[in-house]
C-alpha cells in the first residue's frame, strides 16, 4: 500500500474537515480576488541590473521631473495647429494640466516654438507632460485634456501601461464568462451526468480563487505582474478541471468495483499519483522562469508555482473528499447510460491506425511538424508597445497618430549619460560633451542628437543673433539721424562763425564812422555766411562733426547693449568656453525655456545626450544603433552609458535569449526527464516524452509566427500585426505548455504501464491505455483549449498570442502526438520503451 493510497484513506476519514477547510479558503479567495488587480503592476519588462536600467535611474533623478511621461495629442479637422484659435484652445488645456497635483513639467510648441511638436499636415500638435501619480494622474489628465474645440488623446508609455493593465483585467473577466459555460458543457458530455461534471468545475474555480488569495499575500512583499492573473486563471481552470476530470473518471471506475471508501483510496493511489507527477512536470516548467533576471517573469513563475501547487492539492484533497461524501450519488442526473465494454473507442481506433503503419505515421507527423516549424526560421522578436492594445484604446489611437504624422523617434530617443568628472556646464566638460556628440553623429543609424552643449550652443547663437540684430537696428536708427545731427551742428558752426565775422566788421564800421549805417548788418551777413560756409567745408568741419557724432552714437549703443560673452562672436562662432560663459549670464538664467532644457540634459554631475535614431525606436535597426554606440571609443576620462527605450529593448532581448534561456531549457528538460524516469522507472520513455512535447511546442511556435508576425488570420482574430512575436510569449508558452503537454504523456503512459504490468502485450497495453484514458485526455485537452483559447479574444496582443499558442500546443500534443504519434512510436520500440525496467521480447 503506497503513500497516495494512504492519503486517500486519510482524506476519506476527514472528508468533512477537508471540505470545511476548503470552504474557508474559498471564502477568503472570494473576498480578496477583486482586490488582486489593484496590487499588480503593469506589463513592463525591465532588467534591473542592466546599463539601460542604470541610465533610467539617472534620468528619473533629474531635477523635479517625475518618473512618468505622458503625451497629449491635439487634433482638429477645421483649424490649423498654427492658427490662433488652435493655439488658444491648446493653451487653455495645458494651463489646466499644469495645475494638476503631480505634474512637474509641460513642454510643447507654445512654450518652445519647436516645429517638431507640429504634425506634417499642420492639423495636429502634441505636448509632453512629466509627473508622478499613476492611474489617478492619468484619469485627471484625461479629464483636464477633454475639450470641445480640440480632439485630445493622452498617450505615452505610462498611459499605455495603465491601459494594458485595465485591458488585461477586462480580458480575464471576458474569458471566464466565455470559458466556464463551455467547459461545463464539455464535462457534461464527457461524463454524461451533471453531478459528475460539476465536481471538476468546482475544483477548477476553487483552485483559481485559492491562488488569487496566495497572490494577494505574496504581492504585499514582492512586486507581481498583471500577467500573473492571466496565468493563474488559465492554469487554475485548465489544470484544476483536467486533474479533477481524471480523478472523477477513475473514481467512477473504482466505484463500479467496490465501496466508496475503497474507491476513494484506490483513486488517489492511482490517479492521485499520476496527478502528483504530472503537476511536478508543470511546476518544473514554470520554475524555469526563475532563471530569468526579470521581475515580470519571476512573478509569473511564482504565480504559476502557486497555482500548480493549489491545483494539485485541490485534486488530491477536495475532489476525493467531495467524492467520498457523494459516493454513488456522483452518477445522479445522468443524461446517458454508461457505455458498455463492447467496441473500440474512437481514440483506440486512431491509435490502432498509427500502430498499423507506424513508420508512415511517424513520417507523416514529422512532415506536418516540419511544415509548421519552417516559419520559425524567420522568427523575429520584440517587446510590447502601444500596438498591443486595440485600436479603440485612447493611448493606442494617440500613439498611432504620433507614429504616422510626427517624427516618432524624437519621443523615444536613445539616451546617453555622459560623466566627465565634473560639472557638465563647465567649459572643459562642455568640450568633452561636444566631442562625444561629434563621434555619435558619425554612427550609422543616427539621425540627430540633443545635449546640454547643443542646447547651450543654440541658445548662445540665438542670443548673439539677438544682440547683433539689436545693434543693427540701433545703428540703422542712428544712421538715419546722423545726417540731420551733422547738418544741425554744422549749421550751428556756420552761424557761430558768421556771427563772429559780422560782429568784427560791424565793430570796424563803428570805429570808423561812429555808427552802423542802416542795412549794413544785413548786407555784411549775406556776404559773410556763404564765405564762412565755404571755408568750413574746405576745412573739413562737416567731416569732423560727422566723425564725432558717429563716435558718440557708437558709445551710446555700446552702453545700451550687453557685451557678448567671451567665446561667443556676433558672426555665430561658438566655442565650449563661449557656451559655458553664456550659461553663466543673467540672460541665460532668466530664460525659462533654457532652464527647462538644462533640467532635461543635466542630471547632477552627469550630462544627458539624446540620440535620435533614423529608424523606429522599437525596430531591430534601432537596437543595432545601440550596439554601435556602445562600441564607440570614449574620450579619455569620460564615461558614457547608453540607455533609453531602444537600449532597454536591446538589453531585455539580449538577456531573454541569452544564458538564462539556455539554463531554463537545461533545467526544464533535465528535471522533467528525471521526474518521468522516477515515475516510470524507464530511461527511454522520458526521452520519447521530451521529443514528442518538443515537437508539439515547436509546431505551435511556428503557428505564432504565421499569425502574429506574418499576419495570417489577423482579420479573423481581430489583431494588428507588429511584424514580430512578443519576446515573452515563446518563453511563457514553453514554460507553461511543456509541463501541460507532459500531463497527457503522463496520463497515457500511466494507463499503458498499468496494462503492461497486468500482463498485456505492447500493442494491447497501448490499446487498453487509450481506451481507458483517451476520452479523458480528449476532454481535458478540449477544456484547456477552451479556457486558453478564450484569451484569443482578449484586447491585448500578448494575451491573444499566449492563449492561441497554448491552445495550439495543447491541441497538437493531445490529438496528434498522444493519439497518433505516441502509439506509432511505442509500436516501433516495443518493450524497449520501458528499458531498463522491462526487457525486450522477441
Amino acid at each position: 500500500m503506497g503513500g497516495f493510497h494512504r492519503l486517500g484513506e486519510f482524506v476519506y476519514r476527514l472528508r468533512w474537515v477537508v471540505i470545511g477547510l476548503w470552504v474557508v479558503v474559498l471564502g477568503v479567495g472570494v473576498y480578496v480576488a477583486p482586490q488582486v488587480g489593484e496590487r499588480l503592476s503593469g506589463g513592463e519588462v525591465v532588467l534591473p541590473d542592466s546599463e539601460s536600467a542604470e541610465v533610467q535611474r539617472v534620468l528619473e533623478g533629474r531635477g523635479a521631473s517625475g518618473s512618468e511621461v505622458y503625451v497629449i495629442v491635439f487634433r482638429s479637422e477645421e483649424m490649423s495647429a498654427r492658427s490662433e484659435g488652435f493655439r488658444r484652445a491648446e493653451s487653455r488645456i495645458l494651463e489646466r494640466v499644469r495645475e494638476l497635483p503631480g505634474v512637474s513639467g509641460v513642454t510643447g510648441y507654445g512654450s518652445t516654438g519647436d516645429e517638431d511638436f507640429l504634425s506634417e499636415d499642420g492639423r495636429e500638435s502634441y505636448a509632453v507632460v512629466e509627473g508622478a501619480g499613476g492611474e489617478e494622474l492619468l484619469e485627471k489628465l484625461r479629464r483636464a485634456a477633454a475639450s470641445g474645440e480640440l480632439r485630445t488623446y493622452v498617450t505615452g508609455q505610462a498611459a499605455v501601461e495603465e491601459d494594458l493593465q485595465r485591458a488585461a483585467e477586462e480580458s480575464i473577466r471576458r474569458a471566464e464568462t466565455f470559458a466556464l459555460p463551455l467547459a461545463l458543457v464539455i464535462l457534461v458530455v464527457a461524463f454524461g451526468g451533471v453531478v459528475a461534471a460539476s465536481l471538476p468545475m468546482i475544483v477548477g474555480v476553487c483552485s483559481v480563487l485559492a491562488t488569487f488569495g496566495l497572490i494577494y499575500l505574496v504581492s504585499t512583499f514582492y512586486e507581481m505582474s498583471i500577467f500573473v492573473s492571466q496565468v493563474a486563471t488559465m492554469l487554475g481552470l485548465g489544470l484544476g478541471i483536467d486533474y479533477a476530470l481524471l480523478v472523477v473518471s477513475r473514481f467512477r471506475e473504482e466505484l463500479a468495483r467496490g465501496s466508496a471508501p475503497e474507491a476513494v483510496a484506490r483513486t488517489v493511489g492511482t490517479a492521485g499519483r499520476t496527478i502528483f507527477f504530472s503537476g511536478a512536470a508543470v511546476l518544473i516548467g514554470l520554475a524555469g522562469l526563475f532563471f530569468f533576471p526579470f521581475p515580470i517573469l519571476r512573478s509569473v513563475g511564482i504565480g504559476g508555482v502557486l497555482v500548480v501547487c493549489t491545483t494539485v492539492l485541490a485534486a488530491l484533497t477536495l475532489a476525493p473528499a467531495v467524492m467520498g461524501v457523494l459516493g454513488d450519488r456522483i452518477n445522479r442526473l445522468s443524461l446517458r447510460r454508461p457505455s458498455g465494454a463492447g467496441g473500440r473507442s474512437p481514440w483506440q481506433r486512431i491509435g490502432a491506425l498509427g500502430m498499423r503503419r507506424p513508420v508512415f505515421t511517424v513520417a507523416a507527423v514529422a512532415v506536418l511538424c516540419g511544415l509548421l516549424l519552417y516559419p520559425l526560421g524567420d522568427l523575429r522578436t520584440g517587446l510590447a508597445n502601444a500596438r498591443a492594445l486595440p485600436a479603440s484604446a485612447e493611448s493606442r489611437a494617440g500613439d498611432d497618430i504620433l507614429r504616422e504624422d510626427f517624427r516618432y523617434a524624437n519621443l523615444n530617443p536613445i539616451q546617453l549619460v555622459v560623466r566627465t568628472g565634473g560639472d557638465p556646464t563647465t567649459a572643459e566638460s562642455l568640450r568633452e560633451i561636444r566631442d562625444v556628440g561629434r563621434r555619435v553623429r558619425e554612427v550609422e543609424g543616427v539621425d540627430g542628437l540633443r545635449s546640454v552643449y547643443t542646447v547651450g550652443e543654440r541658445a548662445a547663437r540665438q542670443y548673439a543673433g539677438r544682440v547683433a540684430e539689436a545693434r543693427r537696428q540701433a545703428e540703422a536708427e542712428a544712421a538715419a539721424r546722423t545726417d540731420e545731427v551733422v547738418d544741425r551742428q554744422f549749421e550751428r558752426q556756420v552761424e557761430a562763425r558768421t556771427d563772429r565775422v559780422v560782429e568784427e566788421r560791424l565793430a570796424g564800421l563803428r570805429e570808423r564812422y561812429g555808427t552802423v549805417p542802416p542795412g549794413a548788418e544785413e548786407e555784411i551777413r549775406s556776404q559773410t555766411e556763404p564765405q564762412v560756409r565755404q571755408a568750413l567745408e574746405q576745412a573739413g568741419a562737416r567731416r569732423k562733426i560727422r566723425a564725432e557724432v558717429e563716435k558718440q552714437i557708437r558709445r551710446r549703443i555700446e552702453e545700451r547693449l550687453p557685451d557678448l560673452p567671451q567665446g561667443v562672436s556676433a558672426e555665430g562662432e561658438i566655442t565650449p568656453e563661449g557656451v559655458a560663459n553664456f550659461l553663466d549670464t543673467e540672460a541665460a538664467r532668466e530664460n525659462e525655456q533654457l532652464r527647462d532644457a538644462l533640467e532635461t540634459f543635466v542630471a547632477g554631475d552627469a550630462a544627458v545626450v539624446q540620440v535620435i535614431p533614423a529608424s523606429d525606436p522599437y525596430s531591430g535597426e534601432a537596437r543595432r544603433t545601440v550596439e554601435a554606440l556602445r562600441e564607440l571609443e570614449e574620450p579619455k576620462g569620460v564615461e558614457v552609458a547608453v540607455g533609453g527605450l531602444p537600449a532597454q529593448q536591446h538589453d531585455v532581448l539580449a538577456s531573454l535569449f541569452g544564458a538564462p534561456l539556455l539554463y531554463t531549457g537545461l533545467f526544464v528538460l533535465g528535471a522533467t526527464y528525471l521526474t518521468l524516469a522516477a515515475s516510470f522507472r524507464s530511461l527511454v520513455a522520458p526521452l520519447k516524452g521530451l521529443l514528442v512535447n518538443g515537437l508539439s511546442l515547436a509546431a505551435s511556435m511556428g503557428l505564432l509566427v504565421l499569425i502574429f508576425q506574418e499576419g495570417h488570420l489577423s482579420g479573423l482574430l481581430g489583431l494588428s500585426t507588429t511584424g514580430f512575436v512578443d519576446a515573452l510569449v515563446p518563453i511563457l508558452t514553453f514554460c507553461v505548455v511543456f509541463g501541460i503537454s507532459m500531463d497527457y504523456e503522463v496520463f497515457l503512459l500511466s494507463r499503458i504501464k498499468e496494462a503492461r504490468d497486468a500482463g498485456a502485450t505492447p500493442e494491447e497495453s497501448v490499446e487498453e491505455g487509450l481506451g481507458a484514458i483517451g476520452r479523458i485526455i480528449a476532454s481535458a485537452a478540449a477544456i484547456l483549449i477552451t479556457v486558453t483559447g478564450a484569451f484569443a479574444f482578449a484586447d491585448i496582443l500578448q494575451i491573444k498570442a499566449l492563449g492561441i499558442g497554448i491552445a495550439a500546443a495543447v491541441f497538437i500534443a493531445a490529438f496528434v502526438m498522444q493519439m497518433l504519434l505516441v502509439p506509432a512510436i511505442m509500436k516501433l520500440l516495443g518493450e524497449w520503451i520501458w528499458w531498463p525496467s522491462g526487457r525486450k521480447k522477441g
